[in-house]
């Protein structure tokens, strides 16, 4: 029998393409290191640990917003920020009639990634919002 052992199991994501400077990667890298210090996991003195600055959200909690046609694609909010249901997150510009398609969230939540493309395909994934109550259910990591 193998004796139980405490484990710590966690996925780290990294930034969008577009999110690389060398400050960002020692912010990360030295948030990384207090989190596993404050865990234990580091002979280092761990740092206070700061206020969150939203609650955790279920992964099934997650809205995927999609492209319903192809266009120009432009956001009218930044990540990090609070949405209600209902709120425009991005829009979708036919280039040829230059109709705009507004892109709304339909759960409360945070909006965390968005993609950086600039055009949109139909049925792209453009936006995630972090919502608090689950909304999916089935498969919910792709890899």
């Amino acid at each position: 029998m193998v004796p139980a052992v405490p484990t710590f199991v966690a996925t780290v994501e990294f930034r969008g393409r577009r999110d690389v400077t060398h400050a960002m990667a020692r912010q990360d890298a030295q948030a990384l290191l207090d989190f596993l210090a404050e865990r234990g996991m580091l002979a280092d003195a761990a740092p206070p640990i700061a206020a969150r600055s939203c609650e955790p959200a279920p992964l099934a909690g997650m809205e995927i917003i999609k492209a319903p046609e192809a266009g120009v694609l432009t956001f009218v909010r930044e990540l990090g920020e609070r949405l209600c249901a209902g709120d425009a997150v991005a829009e979708v510009i036919d280039r040829t009639t230059g109709r705009v398609t507004v892109l709304r969230s339909t759960v409360a939540g945070v909006l965390f990634a968005r993609d950086d493309a600039r055009y949109a395909y139909h049925g792209m994934n453009v936006a995630f919002v972090a919502g608090a109550e689950p909304i999916r259910s089935g498969a919910l990591l792709t890899a």
